[in-house]
């Protein structure tokens, strides 16, 4: 998906704030500035949900704070 695309923009509110969240946090930083700029209301989840993509490279985030994640089916 290409969020930057016109037909993607269209679907998320200005009003709103958006969360985003990612494995460690270093793409929806980045996705974050580009929807700031472009003037949306936007966080980033620090840490991301602390998976790394590396193998046997720590992280804490969202999964090691016991926070919930719903994994889909």
């Amino acid at each position: 998906m290409n969020i930057l695309d016109e037909k993607n923009l269209k679907k998320i509110p200005k009003d709103k704030p958006i969360f985003l969240i990612c494995y460690v946090g270093h793409t929806s930083s980045q996705v974050l500035t580009l929807l700031k700029l472009l003037g949306y209301n936007v966080v980033s989840i620090k840490y991301g949900y602390g998976i790394s993509p590396a193998k046997g490279v720590p992280v804490a985030g969202w999964v090691d704070y016991g926070l919930p994640v719903q994994k889909s089916k």
